[in-house]
C-alpha cells in the first residue's frame, strides 16, 4: 500500500476558493480506499472533485468551546479509470467558512490517498463526447440542500404557515421533495433523497461523537441510462438536466457518467423499446392548531420514503447486459419540543429515529449475480437550552446498529454502538458472517433523558396546554 497525504491550512471571511492541489500521475497505482479528512471547529458543506469528477460530498463537524478533530473514510474503486492517467491531475475542495467574534476557527485538512497495487488493464476512450461503443452507462447522481432547505423533512405544510400568519419566519412547501433528471428534455430517472441531517441539525448534541446516518458522506443516487443509449451512440453532444419539485433555495446537484465500453466493436447500436413515466402516488395529511399565542411548539413528523428501481438491458439476442433490482426504504420519526424562556432563550427536546434499508440485486456481462442487504439505523434524544443562538448547556444520547450482508454472508459488517453525553458506552464491531450479523438487528436502546414536559408546562403556563401538547403532525408517505 501506497500513501500521498495533502495538507493545507485555509482561513476565509465567508467562502473560500477552490483548493487545488496537482495529483502526481497514478498509472502505476490502482485507487481502493481512502482518503482521511481533517477539519476544523465550523460547520460548512464540502465537495471534493478530482478534474471534475467528484468524489465526496460532505459536511463538517459542529464546533466546540476545545476544537474539533474528525476524520471520514471513503472507498474511491469506481472512480478509478479516471484516476488512472500518466499526466498530474487536480484535485479541488470547495469549503464554505464563516469567521467572527463566535466562530474563528481556521481550517487545517488533511487529505490522505491510499493505493492498492493491483493488476492494470487499459481502459479505452477519453473523449468528451460519448464513445460509440459503450454499452452500459449509468449517470451517479450527488444531491445537497442548503438554507431554506436544509431540513425540508421538517418544513411545515403551507397551509399551516398561513393560518399561523408565520409564512416569513419559517420555510414551507410541506416535507417531501424529489429530483427529476432528463436527458435531451425527456425524463429519464427520478430520484427521491434520503433525508441527511447535518451535524447541526435538530440539536447538535446528538451528533457527538455519533454523527446522523449520511452526513459526513451523503449519498449519491445512479440512474441507469443503458436502455437510452440507443440515442447516444451518434457521436453528437447530449444535455443532463435536474429540476427540484417543492424545492425552496437552495440545492446542490453535481453528477458523473460511467461508461462500460467493448473495445471489441467501434460502434454499438440500441433502440429503446419503451419507456413509461408515470405520476408519484403521493399522499399527505397535514393536523394543526392555531397556536394562539401559546409559547410552546411541539412538532412531530412521521415520514417514510418507498423508493424502488427495476432496470435490465439485453443484447438482440436476448443476453443480459445489465440487470438491477434496487428496494430502499428511508424511515423518518421526528418529534421536537420547544419552550420559549426569558431573555432571548428556549429550551428543546428532541427525539430521532432514522433509518437506511437498501436490498439490492445485481447481474451484469462477465460478473454474474450479486446480492446486498444493508441495515443501517439510528436513534436519539436530547435537550439543551438554547440563548441568543448558541447552546448553553444540554444532553445527548445516540444509538446507531449497521449490518451489511453481501452474497448471502460472503461478505459481512456489524457495528453496533452507542453513545451518551459525548462519550462511547459501547462499540461492537464484527466483520465476521456470525448468526448474529445475518439474522438479528438489536434493538435501539434509549438512556430517557427528557424531562417530564408535562412539568414544564405547568412551570411555564401553571397548567397543562389545552387539548394536548401537540400542535402540528405531519405524515407522508410515499409509495
Amino acid at each position: 500500500m501506497t500513501s500521498l497525504t495533502l495538507t493545507q491550512n485555509l482561513l476565509s471571511l465567508h467562502l473560500i476558493p477552490h483548493l487545488l492541489i496537482a495529483l502526481p500521475p497514478l498509472l502505476l497505482h490502482h485507487p481502493r480506499a481512502l482518503r482521511y479528512l481533517y477539519w476544523p471547529p465550523i460547520r460548512s458543506h464540502l465537495r471534493h472533485l478530482a478534474d471534475g469528477i467528484e468524489l465526496l460530498r460532505s459536511c463538517t463537524a459542529e464546533p466546540t468551546r476545545e476544537g474539533i478533530v474528525w476524520h471520514v473514510r471513503k472507498d474511491i474503486t469506481k472512480y478509478s479509470s479516471s484516476l488512472l492517467s500518466n499526466s498530474s491531475q487536480t484535485v479541488a475542495v470547495y469549503i464554505g467558512n464563516l469567521v467572527d467574534k463566535t466562530y474563528t476557527g481556521v481550517y487545517h485538512v488533511n487529505l490522505t490517498f491510499h493505493y492498492y497495487p493491483l493488476r492494470i488493464l487499459k481502459m479505452g476512450g477519453k473523449e468528451v463526447v460519448i464513445p460509440r461503443n459503450v454499452y452500459r452507462a449509468v449517470l451517479e447522481v450527488y444531491v445537497s440542500f442548503h438554507e431554506n432547505d436544509e431540513f425540508w423533512y421538517t418544513n411545515l405544510p403551507n397551509d399551516y404557515l398561513v393560518a399561523n400568519n408565520m409564512s416569513s419566519q419559517q420555510p414551507g412547501n410541506g416535507a417531501f421533495r424529489e429530483v427529476l433528471v432528463s436527458l435531451d428534455g425527456d425524463l429519464v430517472g427520478s430520484i427521491w433523497p434520503f433525508t441527511v441531517i447535518f451535524t447541526g441539525g435538530i440539536n447538535p448534541l446528538l451528533w457527538r461523537p455519533i454523527t446522523a446516518i449520511g452526513s459526513f458522506d451523503l449519498p449519491s443516487y445512479d440512474i441507469e441510462i443503458t436502455p437510452f443509449l440507443g440515442n447516444l451512440l451518434d457521436g453528437k453532444p447530449h444535455s443532463f438536466k435536474f429540476s427540484v419539485m417543492n424545492a425552496l433555495n437552495v440545492w446542490y446537484i453535481d453528477a458523473n457518467l460511467h461508461l462500460w465500453l467493448d473495445n471489441n466493436v467501434e460502434v454499438l447500436k440500441g433502440k429503446l423499446l419503451e419507456n413509461s413515466a408515470e405520476p408519484i402516488a403521493l399522499s399527505s395529511k397535514s393536523n394543526f392548531k392555531v397556536l394562539m399565542g401559546y409559547s410552546l411548539l411541539v412538532q412531530t413528523v412521521n415520514q417514510t420514503i418507498h423508493f424502488n428501481t427495476s432496470v435490465s438491458a439485453n443484447t438482440a439476442s436476448s443476453t443480459p447486459v445489465c440487470m438491477i433490482e434496487s428496494i430502499k426504504k428511508f424511515p423518518l420519526f421526528l418529534y421536537t419540543n420547544q419552550l420559549d424562556l426569558a431573555n432571548n432563550s428556549y429550551s428543546l427536546l428532541s427525539n430521532v429515529t432514522l433509518g437506511f434499508d437498501e436490498d439490492k440485486k445485481t447481474l451484469s456481462a462477465g460478473s454474474g449475480v450479486s446480492s446486498s442487504t444493508l441495515r443501517n439505523h439510528q436513534k436519539g434524544e436530547g435537550t439543551m437550552v438554547v440563548k441568543d443562538n448558541l447552546v448553553q448547556s444540554g444532553l445527548g444520547s445516540t444509538h446507531q446498529v449497521y449490518k451489511y450482508n453481501e452474497n448471502n454472508g460472503g461478505l459481512c459488517y456489524f457495528r453496533n454502538v452507542s453513545s451518551y453525553n459525548y462519550t462511547i458506552v459501547f462499540d461492537d464491531v464484527k466483520s465476521k458472517c456470525e448468526a448474529v450479523t445475518r439474522d438479528v438487528i438489536p434493538p435501539l436502546a434509549i438512556h430517557h433523558i427528557f424531562q417530564s414536559l408535562e412539568k414544564e408546562e405547568e412551570e411555564a403556563y401553571g397548567e397543562k396546554m389545552p387539548g394536548g401538547r401537540k400542535m402540528m403532525e405531519v405524515e407522508l408517505m410515499v409509495v
